[in-house]
């Protein structure tokens, strides 16, 4: 039987025509059962837990121990404390959040505003200047100044008290701060053209001191592009290439990805947390793909019926993610198989190389969690829910129309998916184009080719 490559990572080159391995709204697991090792898991779709404003959602922040564990959400250019509107955010730019146990800071990289618990107010920044990102650390919170390599800090919890003096500049380069990340006890002062690292001294007249040999010549593309994820930074380069900052940037992303980042005429970076998994999202503007730290593979997540995933924004909470929804005023959930009345797409591809030869596929079998459809327990029809496929003979320039194979009713746990008489098959070899629309838990943990079955009862 030839060996079955079946969905890994997402992968798209389109410099060289190189065939496109899809893996939308599905993420890849080490699986102790599974076949070869692996196993492709499903995300649940999108489902509205509440209504905030009129969108899109910009910004979203939450912090156990501060102010009760309240949700923080900027919608359109409105500041909310769950559902209570408490002000407006002027500026137009990433929304960035900082927060003590008594006090919350936002800006849009314009005024900065301050939450105290009673009011919202802008802070008196030096010279009315505007404040691109805002971070906390030590007690402080951290303020990188627009147009300028220059960071402040306010008074000791206070962060509506930033005194003039109380600045210090980038040292290595000249270039502009897009970003500033408290990571444990050190700041990432994220320029345009390099980063460094300062550490908190304890002294309060200068309370913050670069680290030598810590700083690297790789600037972050944009504000909101820098976020902590597995106790490590993660960002966009300048140079269109995504890494995670240990002792040094390691590169995390691959041709394909970068290929995006270079398309994109936008950028944004947020992260969560679901089932063990945590999640970097790079969302551009014709598409958002995931990096999994878990298994360092990419995945794509899409929703339908949008030109993009409807996840603008998330903030992890103690009972999951929730989302900012990029098209209205929604906080979103994870819940159920579908999207709202639109189905939840889930795509993977699968493929075998050819070297010589021929090969016939007399059968192609998919290994997936069968029978366990709640919605579909009627024993008299075993056609849904329904799995289809598409096949390419010539590496993905040209397709076969889809075809359904049934996943069996609830209950028909031996049953496989199964594809009969797709013909002969040559160099380079065959690609299968899985999608799975139904509003049914979906799992895949092989793909099987010309397997003999005795019996009659799959």
């Amino acid at each position: 039987m030839p060996e079955v490559i079946f969905g890994a990572s997402a992968y798209r080159r389109d410099y060289g025509n190189f065939p496109e391995f899809k893996l939308v709204n599905m993420f890849l697991e080490q699986t102790a059962t599974a076949k070869g090792g692996v196993s492709l898991l499903s995300f649940p779709g999108l489902a509205t837990f509440s209504t905030v404003g009129s969108g899109p959602i910009n910004g979203m922040f939450q912090r156990s121990g501060s102010f009760g564990g309240s949700l923080f959400t900027v919608s359109g250019s409105e500041l909310y404390k769950d559902s209570t509107l408490l002000g407006t955010i002027n500026g137009t730019g990433p929304v960035s959040w900082a927060v003590s146990d008594t006090e919350l800071v936002v800006t849009r990289g314009q005024s900065a505003y301050s939450y105290n618990g009673t009011n919202l107010a802008a802070i008196s920044f030096p010279d009315g200047a505007n404040v691109t990102a805002v971070t906390f650390i030590g007690g402080l919170f951290v303020f990188a100044r627009a147009g300028s390599h220059k960071f402040y800090w306010s008074a000791v919890l206070n962060a509506r008290s930033v005194d003039p003096l109380d600045f210090a500049s980038a040292e290595s380069s000249p270039d502009k701060l897009r970003d500033v990340v408290a990571i444990n006890d050190n700041i990432f002062l994220m320029g345009e053209d390099s980063i460094e690292v300062w550490y908190i001294t304890g002294e309060l007249a200068l309370p913050f001191s670069r680290i030598s040999q810590r700083t690297v010549h790789i600037g972050v593309i944009a504000t909101d592009c820098a976020l902590e994820l597995d106790n490590a930074l993660h960002f966009i380069g300048s140079d269109a290439v995504i890494y995670r900052f240990g002792d040094v940037p390691e590169r995390i992303s691959d041709n394909g990805i970068e290929e995006r980042l270079w398309q994109s005429n936008s950028y944004r970076c947020f992260s969560y947390k679901f089932e063990g998994h945590s999640f970097l999202c790079i969302r551009l503007s014709q598409g958002t793909w995931c990096y999994d730290a878990a298994t360092q593979s990419w995945h794509e997540r899409q929703t339908w019926g949008l030109t993009n995933w409807d996840a603008n924004c998330a903030a992890d909470l103690d009972d999951g993610p929730y989302f900012g929804s990029a098209v209205g005023g929604h906080v979103l959930r994870f819940g159920g198989w579908a999207e709202g009345a639109s189905p939840l797409v889930r795509r993977f591809t699968a493929a075998f190389p050819i070297e010589g030869g021929v090969a016939p596929v007399d059968l192609l079998e998919v290994e997936a969690n069968t029978g366990s459809a709640s919605d579909y327990v009627d024993a008299d029809d075993d056609s849904k829910p329904k799995l289809e496929m598409a096949f390419s003979r010539d590496g993905g320039d040209t397709w076969s129309d889809w075809r359904a194979a049934s996943l069996g009713t609830q209950g028909k746990y031996r049953k496989r998916a199964r594809f009969r008489r797709l013909g002969y098959f040559d160099a380079p070899g065959a690609l299968f184009d899985f999608r799975m629309t139904e509003a049914a838990s979906f799992r895949v943990s092989a793909v099987i080719i010309n397997e003999s079955a005795a019996g009659r009862s799959r």
